[in-house]
């Protein structure tokens, strides 16, 4: 889709008087997902007059911030103590606030925190998505997902903390898995939720698990979401949706109400005229903000006593704004290609950790991190290109079969190169002559996880 991608807008702005205020970007570094970051902001007062700083409030929806007012003296500088929610968050995260000031012209500034946020789960961002469910048939919907962590020899979900009202959600008796269904008496349309868990991991207390679906009634739209694409204004900007009873039974549309888009609605007869369908035209005003399109249709359905929500989204522009487009950089950062699964032994790997790790024969030329002090087993592995990596943890078990624990919380931070780079880590609490099974997972910045090899048995010297 055309605007799957980010649009990249020039706009224009009048400058005033230049700030006397210089700030500094804060980098809170690394954090558990649902915990507080600590986020120091310097505040640089070129000016002859004291700059007061005071409200902090992220632009975010559903991340907070909170500091305490500060003073920058004339000609000195000044430290900002915020704190960060994380939240939901998994990955390398980038969040924007706005500080409140007294300096003339320049009542309100922006700066970021970044940082990233890391999860105990080895599913980063677990997900199920119910797909198109049939009221008239939901209990096929049922789905199920199984969550798992190496931190904890036991990993279980301990309770279920919150879910849609729209959705029924159950803990399996193993305690490692969810299932989840559509209950019966679900409104209409597109629906997306998080069911919020606490688990029994020490950093992280809880999860959640995002939902989706699409319940489908008697009457179905064309499309639910419309993708309008990209429209301009002065163009003739008309989207059709066609209403459809499954059975071909005759129906009555009542009143037809447009959120969060400037426009109007028109119910139409179906060309060539048919029973069991009915046309809704939207026309999207010029009086629309440029930019993107969100919104939604409500379709009052009085013979059956419901609502239709469809789901709008577009975008809109001048027409002869010229757009540039940005894609992802979809190339692979390390030779061992995509994992079939979230550290998960069947990934596609190498069996062998010594070949998986080893590499190519390019890996002479690679630079070598040193070897860490001790006399535990030492773990080497070469990547070619760390520049979508954020880090990489060491898994150790004492059969192959499992389980397999963490044994560095805190991942071994990858090299920021496009080249060959061999990272080297030692396991200096094995016990001598004790028999252990090692791999390597790595943690991209995304904050998904993969493993990199099978297991490699070694015997402590």
């Amino acid at each position: 889709m055309l605007i799957s991608h980010l649009l990249g807008l020039a706009i224009a702005a009048n400058a005033g008087a230049p700030s006397a205020l210089t700030i500094e970007n804060c980098d809170f570094g690394e954090v558990m997902a649902f915990a507080t970051a600590k986020c120091v902001v310097e505040l640089s007062n070129g000016g002859d007059k004291i700059i007061r700083v005071s409200a902090i409030k992220a632009v975010k929806e559903g991340v907070t911030a909170h500091a305490d007012a500060v003073v920058v003296p004339p000609h000195a500088k000044a430290y900002l103590d915020t704190s960060v929610d994380v939240g939901n968050a998994v990955g390398a995260v980038s969040y924007a606030f706005r500080l409140d000031t007294n300096e003339a012209g320049h009542p309100e500034r922006s700066v970021r925190g970044s940082g990233f946020v890391l999860t105990t789960l080895d599913q980063a961002r677990p997900e199920v998505d119910l797909g198109v469910v049939d009221l008239a048939a939901v209990a096929r919907s049922k789905k199920a997902i199984m969550l798992s962590s190496h931190e904890i020899p036991a990993f279980r979900i301990t309770r279920i903390l919150e879910k849609p009202d729209w959705l029924d959600a159950e803990i399996a008796s193993d305690g490692a898995e969810l299932a989840v269904n559509a209950r019966t008496d679900a409104s209409l349309g597109l629906h997306d939720g998080f069911v919020k868990l606490e688990i029994n991991t020490p950093r992280q207390k809880q999860v959640w698990i995002s939902v989706k679906a699409d319940i489908h009634g008697d009457i179905v739209p064309s499309a639910n979401p419309l993708d309008m694409g990209l429209m301009r204004f002065g163009n003739r900007n008309e989207h059709m949706i066609r209403l459809t009873e499954r059975s071909g039974r005759d129906f009555g549309v009542g009143k037809l109400q447009l959120e969060g888009i400037k426009g109007t609605l028109k119910q139409m007869p179906c060309e060539p005229v048919a029973k069991g369908c009915r046309m809704i035209r939207l026309t999207v005003s010029d009086q629309q903000p440029s930019g993107t399109l969100k919104g939604r249709i409500w379709v009052d359905l009085p013979g059956l006593h419901q609502r239709l929500p469809i789901s709008l989204w577009g975008w809109i522009v001048a027409k002869d704004l010229k757009i540039g487009k940005i894609g992802p950089d979809t190339e692979q950062s390390t030779r061992e290609g995509a994992a079939t699964g979230p550290m998960s032994p069947a990934a596609s790997a190498p069996n062998s950790l010594q070949t998986a790790l080893k590499g190519v024969a390019a890996e002479a030329q690679a630079k070598v991190q040193p070897a860490p002090p001790g006399k535990g087993p030492l773990l080497k592995w070469t990547i070619t290109n760390g520049n979508e990596v954020h880090g990489f943890q060491i898994f150790r078990a004492t059969s192959e079969t499992g389980p397999y624990l963490i044994l560095n919380p805190t991942p071994v931070a990858a090299v920021k190169q496009a080249a060959s780079y061999t990272y080297q880590w030692r396991d200096n609490a094995a016990e001598r002559g004790k028999t252990y099974w090692y791999y390597i997972g790595m943690i991209k910045l995304d904050g998904s996880k993969q493993q990199l090899s099978g297991p490699q048995k070694v015997v402590a010297k």
